[in-house]
């Protein structure tokens, strides 16, 4: 394989997947890297996808609440999400921690802090411990959603599955990821693989190749383009 792609994605789960989507669906010369199948392996194989609007971590809430300017990855969302409504149960001190913090908090503008309120609904009470119920939840069928947006990432780029990256060498303005069957080459490099990679301590060389851009990589190839 001799072509040099815009980006590399190395891992195809959740977070892989939707990287290499959104690049596919602006055109960008993209190959997403799995070492066994999509969806196989890691949190995007053992996640129970639960969703909801009461979370502690605001800048992990804000996080979640973003909307994705891609219409491939609204519509893989809307396919996978089922909105059933979810049981939460915290102390009134938790509780209210949580309003104090959102109330302060400079992430949310004041509609949407309403609709983060809003969703929280009082179903009862024992002792210190509120049982709320999340309108909003429910759950995520993950494997739906990576399958959904690397059939696309087929059909528009490159997948490769079952194949392991064992060496990353950087060549002037490129950077070659030799692989168990072929030698990629890629200008920039995102790190998809989840929490766990690098996997190997003797991959110090792979780590200190790898350009970790799942932010702003958008931005950035669009603006060189």
């Amino acid at each position: 394989m001799n072509t040099v792609f815009d980006v590399a994605v190395i891992g195809a789960g959740s977070t892989g997947a939707t990287i290499a989507a959104m690049l596919a669906e602006r055109q960008i010369k993209v190959v997403l890297l799995e070492k066994e199948l999509p969806a196989s392996t890691g949190a995007s194989a053992w996640s129970g996808g639960i969703f909801r609007q009461y979370e502690p971590d605001l800048s992990l809430l804000a996080l979640a609440r973003l909307v994705f300017d891609s219409p491939v990855v609204e519509k893989a969302i809307r396919n996978s999400r089922h909105k059933t409504g979810v049981e939460i149960q915290i102390s009134s001190a938790q509780y209210q921690n949580f309003r104090t913090q959102l109330s302060e908090s400079a992430l949310f503008d004041e509609k949407g802090k309403k609709q983060i309120l809003a969703g929280l609904v009082l179903m009862g009470e024992k002792g210190d411990v509120l049982r709320l119920e999340d309108r909003e939840g429910g759950y995520s069928a993950v494997r739906k959603y990576v399958t959904d947006l690397c059939s696309y990432v087929r059909q528009q780029a490159v997948l490769l599955d079952r194949t392991e990256i064992f060496k990353v060498e950087s060549v002037t303005d490129q950077l070659h990821l030799h692989t168990n069957n072929s030698i990629i080459r890629a200008r920039y490099i995102v790190d998809a693989c989840g929490a766990g990679a690098p996997y190997h301590e003797r991959w110090k060389e792979f780590t200190r190749a790898l350009s970790l851009f799942p932010a702003c990589i958008l931005n950035l190839l669009l603006k060189n383009q």
